[in-house]
């Protein structure tokens, strides 16, 4: 009985060495890993997440155009088969699209935008031709008739409005503009003597005269007349400071005021009723 074991054991060995690696080698070959509890789950579709998606409707996928968009300003139907670009580029062109009106930038445009804008500029053929000097002398007009104080000129926020008009003007500082409004002055000047002594027979002359806060003592020269038309016209001839309200030195100053406009047809002189007129 014992050498019947021993021949068994004997026998095991030899051969369920054998039995023992074919069984490893099955197991191993027929392992399975384990299985998450999502496998059997279909993948979930990625959401839009463009900001473009606020602005188009995607096709239905069944259909032909399953990779269309169509937009909800002015319903195209925009390709976005590897991107949403098309459709953003759609939007800054889109005319209907609500947000090209008010989407407003605070900032300097770029040197590129500025080239393009002075293209437009130039290309289109109803753009008049631009002038510097024009536009500078409009420029001090607009500033004399708002009394607008010197250094306004240099606002950042007119730079940005006539920049986005006419990115070529070029604006003055503020004691160029002062020296423009001179200038100014003295243009006019030489329209309003031409208007006096061609289109007026007789003018009358009437005077202010007021004390400031710093008891600076002012006077100011209006000449109303007639026009060939017949129209009422006055016109501010004067505003000059004087040293006192005498008599004398008045007449003195409004005197040198009529000389500096060569007026000798004088009909009358007013004062207003300070005492010492």
């Amino acid at each position: 009985m014992l050498k019947t074991f021993q021949q068994n054991s004997s026998n095991f060995d030899m051969d369920g060495h054998d039995s023992v690696m074919d069984f490893e080698t099955e197991e191993h070959i027929g392992y399975t890993p384990p299985v998450s509890n999502n496998a059997g789950l279909l993948p979930q579709k990625r959401k839009n997440r463009s900001e473009s998606w606020n602005h188009f409707t995607p096709m239905p996928s069944n259909t032909e155009m399953s990779k269309l968009a169509k937009c909800k300003h002015c319903g195209s139907l925009i390709k976005y088969n590897g991107g949403t670009s098309a459709m953003l580029a759609h939007l800054r062109r889109c005319s209907d699209n609500p947000d090209n009106a008010v989407n407003v930038t605070m900032h300097k445009p770029s040197s590129s935008s500025m080239e393009n804008r002075e293209a437009v500029v130039n290309s289109s053929p109803s753009a008049p031709k631009f002038d510097q000097e024009v536009s500078r002398m409009d420029l001090t007009k607009m500033f004399v008739a708002m009394e607008l104080p010197f250094q306004k000129v240099e606002h950042p926020y007119l730079h940005r409005f006539i920049y986005g008009l006419q990115p070529k003007f070029k604006f003055p500082s503020r004691n160029t503009l002062a020296r423009d409004i001179l200038k100014n002055w003295d243009v006019e000047k030489a329209k309003m003597k031409t208007i006096l002594s061609q289109n007026c027979r007789r003018v009358c002359i009437t005077t202010d005269t007021w004390t400031s806060t710093q008891d600076s003592n002012y006077m100011c020269l209006t000449g109303h007349y007639i026009d060939n038309n017949w129209k009422l016209q006055k016109n501010i001839l004067n505003f000059t400071q004087v040293t006192d309200y005498t008599g004398e030195i008045m007449a003195k100053t409004v005197k040198k005021c009529l000389n500096g406009w060569e007026l000798n047809r004088v009909l009358s002189v007013t004062m207003d009723n300070a005492s010492s007129n």
